[in-house]
């Protein structure tokens, strides 16, 4: 469930991606979805929806909105919530985007160190 202030999840929480919807190609290559990554506020309303419910399809999730708190655990934390939202975007369980699709959340999960968001880019 969210922790801190509110359900509402700030941008500034949200790392830019890289990869551009229609790419067809995600990181290292990797074939993607046409519609994959989705758009910047189509993600960030379907995240800010998951983490009010506290989970993902019944998967729990845990998301932090306190902006301020930026520990690497908590971090960390946010990219596995951004991660499972991404993997299930259409409300079908495993269908969504692949997580190669948003390389920046892949590396928040494993060093849980923010990429560029659109407040600091």
């Amino acid at each position: 469930p969210a922790t801190g202030t509110s359900n509402a999840v700030s941008p500034a929480l949200v790392p830019v991606f890289s990869i551009k919807t229609g790419s067809l190609k995600g990181a290292n290559g990797v074939a993607i979805p046409a519609a994959c990554p989705p758009s910047r506020a189509d993600f960030i309303a379907k995240l800010s929806s998951n983490v009010a419910a506290g989970n993902v399809l019944g998967s729990p999730i845990t998301f932090n909105t306190d902006a301020a708190v930026q520990d690497t655990a908590t971090n960390k934390a946010r990219a596995t919530a951004m991660l499972v939202t991404l993997q299930n975007f259409t409300g079908k369980p495993g269908v969504g985007c692949p997580a190669a699709s948003t390389p920046e959340l892949l590396s928040q999960q494993k060093t849980g160190v923010v990429s560029a968001t659109s407040d600091s880019v």
